[in-house]
């Protein structure tokens, strides 16, 4: 799998992909498009990896707890242009700062299940937004933050694909580079997690549905509470199923583009058959089927 930059997780970059590329497309100058280019590298990992996130490990927390990341974490705190009010960052110096820093990032990891590093990352990206969510808490700001940026990655996606595969598409540069870059990112083969091998994007998708669903099962079974608490859980059932959607989505985009692999079709057959609810995702699957006519299908 491509290794994640997870020290370098930056709220702004889907939106600045966007941004890129409609400029792009009505005014495409030698320099947009190298620009373009260099944002697609950056994106190009986390694109790959979706919605999958690693998850906490020890090794990752004592990544955090030394001096290299408490070095990094200080340099995201300078791109953020915090004041040492609005956030305590972990120091050599100052054992009581980093257990506060610690203390926060460990209950956003172990709540949202990611990696100490990218949980460390969220908690700080969090404080900076906290004069916009005044009555919130770090956890709240920060996963929101979380899922917002997750759905800014599928929106744009979704827009690569409508540029580059869709009976939409553009023709003539930059649009040839561009659907290059993302024949290349649909075929690239990536971990589909601990002993599931490894797939394709559609394969990830697959996976990443199911995956979202055990995590929704979760949260339904959750606990019964009030206020803040019940706030925050009904945010993510709801968020996690808007990924549900948008995921299906890109699938129907990517079967519409005549994409999708046999073995893919199977999958998909399969994934129906042991299905055991009716709703609209099931439709959008189902829907996904429907559309690949046997002309239209890769080997």
């Amino acid at each position: 799998m491509t290794s994640l930059p997870l020290a370098e997780w930056d709220y702004s970059l889907f939106d600045d992909l966007q941004q890129l590329l409609a400029r792009v497309v009505t005014q495409p100058t030698t320099s947009l498009i190298r620009r373009l280019d260099q944002k697609l590298d950056q994106a190009q990992p986390w694109l790959l990896a979706l919605t999958q996130l690693p998850g906490p490990t020890d090794q990752a927390k004592q990544n955090v707890e030394n001096s290299e990341w408490c070095y990094r974490i200080k340099e995201l705190e300078a791109e953020l242009m915090l004041s040492s009010d609005a956030i305590n960052l972990p120091s050599g110096n100052s054992t009581r700062t980093t257990g506060e820093l610690l203390s926060t990032s460990a209950a956003v990891s172990n709540y949202l299940s990611v990696d100490q590093l990218v949980a460390t990352v969220l908690t700080i990206q969090a404080e900076s937004q906290k004069p916009r969510y005044p009555s919130r808490q770090t956890l709240e700001v920060a996963t929101y933050i979380l899922h917002d940026w997750t759905a800014k990655l599928l929106d744009c996606l979704r827009e690569l694909l409508h540029l580059t595969i869709s009976p939409d598409a553009g023709i003539g540069p930059p649009f040839d580079a561009l659907r290059e870059w993302v024949n290349e990112l649909l075929v690239t083969k990536t971990s589909l997690g601990q002993g599931r091998g490894e797939g394709a994007l559609v394969d990830q998708i697959i996976t990443q549905i199911d995956d979202i669903q055990a995590k929704l099962n979760g949260l339904v079974k959750a606990p019964r509470t009030s206020g803040p608490e019940y706030d925050l859980l009904s945010f993510r059932v709801g968020a996690l199923r808007a990924e549900q959607g948008k995921l299906a989505g890109t699938l129907g985009d990517i079967a519409e583009g005549g994409l999708v692999g046999r073995g893919h079709v199977i999958k998909l057959l399969k994934w129906l058959k042991k299905c055991d609810r009716v709703d609209a995702l099931v439709g959008s699957i189902l829907s996904c089927v429907a559309f690949v006519s046997p002309q239209r299908v890769q080997d």
